[in-house]
């Protein structure tokens, strides 16, 4: 949570907006701790932060959300329809 914010951003500086910046957390944050850091991680402008946290929650998705605006991909480790309709 304090490396790589920094860390990505010295990326972008370094290869600069065309790059497709993406950061997999594999669901390792609590939901305050995800939303602190994708609010962190905005100005380095990922094209995707990968499960912040576990899929099947929607609280801490909906708190993701509030507190800000990165691209978040999920779900890769649903195996049915059944696993997303909460999504959808």
């Amino acid at each position: 949570m304090r490396y790589m914010p920094d860390a990505l951003m010295k990326i972008r500086e370094r290869f600069g907006p065309e790059l497709h910046l993406l950061h997999d957390v594999h669901h390792r944050l609590l939901p305050r701790e995800a939303a602190e850091f994708a609010k962190a991680v905005e100005p380095a402008r990922l094209y995707w932060l990968e499960d912040p946290t576990p899929a099947d929650d929607q609280d801490a998705l909906k708190l993701l959300r509030q507190h800000s605006t990165v691209p978040v991909a999920i779900g890769e480790v649903f195996n049915s329809i059944w696993d997303c309709n909460k999504l959808i």
